[in-house]
């Protein structure tokens, strides 16, 4: 789903919660530690979902993470993910 210039704040159907509304780019790999913006580090969810899939990611990064980072290796992040966007979503 590649979404530049003036549409960017166009409504689309949400994949996590099925409902149309304007979407939030995702890096899927954090920019924190290096994510690029490029179309396979990044997936579109609403605002509110991008809120829980951020939670969701920091409380992993916190359990299973390293005690100096709380960095986890980089597939676990697309893991996160696609569970995230497939899960149903309550």
């Amino acid at each position: 789903m590649a979404r530049k210039g003036k549409n960017r704040k166009r409504k689309e159907l949400c994949p996590r919660c099925q409902k149309i509304k304007v979407l939030t780019k995702h890096h899927i790999y954090p920019k924190r530690y290096g994510g690029h913006a490029n179309q396979y580090n990044t997936g579109y969810v609403c605002r509110e979902c991008h809120n829980k899939l951020e939670y969701i990611i920091m409380k992993t990064e916190q359990m299973y993470g390293t005690k100096r980072r709380y960095k986890l290796e980089k597939p676990r992040y697309r893991e996160i993910f696609e569970t995230f966007i497939q899960a149903p979503s309550l």
